[in-house]
């Protein structure tokens, strides 16, 4: 138990050349500057061996300059963080503890509150003079290193950070004074540093200690998740138990209409209304008629009436279901506010790398070692976030089983999917899509979600999960037309835009007129401002992008009926969940989302 849980990622694969790329640019950052007299001398500027081979880092060697020299890559010196005697005591003490950093890392929360994370850089670091050209003999080829880099996974993580996943993150990490005071870090020798210089070092210094702060913090929730495996499972297990209960009675009212036994069949039919409504009892007359007891209890939909029927026939055995049930789930929002601040504050860290490798492109390496000090703790400390980053980007926080658990106990199907061909189960997202597809009905699923009068898809999905729905649309807006949209519709080029930021926080700039005539108004074919009906259709044509558990959120939003008969109905098309951990958390934490925004309105 500690203060990052209560108790205790299915994504798209992250490309190997940016993490081979963030161990190599910034390698031996730290190495030209000043050491304690006690320290040995360590070699500098690094210039190739051999170029490297595919994955295969390349191997140095280096010269040795024993005296560090001005960093000439900057025009402007960092923001003015700590006084100049306070940077003084705090080098002479020469190792210096996380909590002996924390009044950089309240700057570095400050600069994300202010939405300006994308310029940290030139805050905590100062300007770069991208005028220089590169004046050493001993120059780095850095562009060889940066070959592997997609600069357009970089620029998305960036754009990416969450602001309020990151504020959170920090408040927890400024706030564990215990977890920051086990954290050292040496500082170099001041002797021949500037102010300018010594501020850089201490908040490179706290950046190394958040990152890895959030590697440790990392490592645990990843096994909290694996506990979290095992309780699902009792979970899910239970669910089927009480369906297959309920499925006893309606397989009585079943047989008693089917033998005209008309007394039987009113008096069980009068015992499921007096806890069922009447929405439930048509769904089960037409969904369950012709299901096995076993596959009654196998099904989503099913096992949430079931449930409802516990809840008025059996209030105390469903009290403990609902205890279990909401106990899970609240551990499962720890488990994703944790993951998703260690990915806002890796992507913090990226985007130092962003501004890194640009200096790297025409700068030479004395000049990057000069200005980028403790770049090695730097790096060792940031690589082991970047997968969590990149899946946190194009995904979110994804709750799913691994394959073997799923495989075991749930098999692979995710969805089932009814057409005028028939019925088939389905285990990906793209499965979906493609029936969709295949039936005709892709026009219709596309016009859908951007509707008049608040009624699309997407806008019933934000009412009960604001952040997934922007990050659904970031995931299809290419960059020309985001920067577009924020400079002709939010008309604000000054903060860090993306949709996951703007819609879920009612504070930032335009958020009524972004919610109002952006996801509740369809201007696809008469736009009042074209940029909104051309990222409209840039959303409704890349929803094939959308995940697993994306898909499954948008089903239960924009459910056929009752919320918890779960099936999205497009034309010829049938879309429903297939009992799994996925669906199960998806359901509870989606209910329980559209619960508080109801209590709030």
């Amino acid at each position: 138990m500690n203060r990052w849980f209560p108790a205790p990622v299915r994504h798209r694969p992250l490309r190997t050349g940016l993490t081979v790329l963030a161990a190599l640019t910034l390698c031996a950052c730290d190495a030209s500057l000043p050491k304690r007299p006690d320290a040995q001398a360590r070699p500098t500027s690094p210039t190739p061996d051999r170029p490297g081979n595919g994955n295969t880092p390349p191997k140095f060697t280096a010269t040795r300059n024993p005296r560090p020299m001005a960093a000439q890559g900057f025009n402007g010196g960092p923001g003015n963080i700590r006084p100049a005697a306070g940077l003084q005591a705090m080098f002479a003490r020469g190792t210096v503890t996380g909590k002996d950093l924390i009044v950089e890392l309240r700057a570095i929360q400050k600069i994300n509150r202010e939405q300006r994370t994308q310029r940290s850089f030139e805050t905590l670091m100062g300007a770069v003079d991208r005028s220089l050209a590169s004046r050493s003999t001993q120059a780095f080829n850095w562009s060889q290193v940066a070959k592997g880099l997609s600069e357009a996974m970089i620029a998305e993580i960036r754009t990416s950070v969450s602001h309020a996943a990151l504020d959170q993150f920090l408040t927890t990490v400024v706030g564990d004074e215990q977890a920051l005071a086990r954290e050292t870090i040496q500082l170099p020798d001041a002797r021949g540093l500037d102010r300018a210089q010594q501020q850089r070092i201490a908040n490179m210094a706290a950046m190394v200690v958040g990152a890895r702060i959030a590697g440790r913090v990392l490592t645990d929730a990843e096994k909290t998740f694996a506990d979290m495996e095992g309780e699902y499972k009792d979970l899910i297990a239970r669910r089927q138990q009480i369906a297959g209960m309920f499925a006893d009675v309606v397989d009585k009212r079943r047989k008693a209409l089917a033998a005209k036994d008309e007394m039987t069949a009113r008096q069980l039919t009068g015992e499921l209304s007096r806890h069922l409504g009447s929405d439930d009892l048509d769904f089960i007359d037409k969904f369950g008629k012709d299901m096995s007891l076993k596959d009654f209890s196998n099904d989503f939909a099913m096992q949430n009436i079931a449930l409802q029927y516990l809840k008025k026939s059996e209030p105390k055995t469903y009290a403990e279901y609902r205890a279990k049930a909401d106990g899970l789930v609240g551990h499962t929002k720890a488990y994703v506010k944790t993951i998703g601040g260690v990915a806002a504050f890796g992507g913090l860290l990226v985007g130092f790398f962003k501004e890194a490798n640009d200096m790297a492109q025409a700068k030479n390496g004395e000049e990057i070692i000069s200005a980028l000090p403790l770049g090695t703790e730097f790096i060792t400390a940031m690589v082991p976030l970047v997968p969590t980053v990149a899946k946190t980007t194009f995904s979110g926080v994804v709750i799913e089983p691994t394959d073997d658990v799923s495989g075991w106990l749930l098999g692979k199907k995710r969805f089932r999917v009814t057409t005028a061909e028939g019925e088939t189960d389905a285990r990906s997202a793209s499965d979906v899509y493609k029936a969709i597809q295949k039936a005709g009905e892709e026009p219709r699923f596309q016009e859908a979600l951007f509707r008049g009068n608040a009624s699309g898809f997407l806008y019933k999905l934000y009412t009960c999960d604001a952040a997934e729905v922007g990050r659904m649309i970031d995931s299809t807006v290419d960059a020309d037309t985001l920067e577009r949209f924020q400079r002709e519709f939010m008309r604000n080029t000054a903060l860090d835009f993306s949709f996951v930021n703007a819609l879920s926080d009612p504070r930032s700039p335009r958020h009524s007129q972004l919610v109002s005539q952006f996801l509740g108004q369809d201007q696809r074919q008469r736009a009042n401002q074209p940029v909104v009906g051309e990222t409209q259709r840039l959303v409704a044509g890349g929803y094939a992008k959308w995940t697993e558990s994306q898909l499954t959120r948008l089903i239960l939003a924009n459910n056929a009926g009752a919320p918890s008969h779960a099936q999205m109905q497009l034309g010829s098309v049938q879309v429903r969940l297939i009992p799994n951990m996925t669906a199960v958390v998806e359901y509870e934490g989606l209910q329980d989302g559209c619960r508080r925004t109801a209590s709030k309105s």
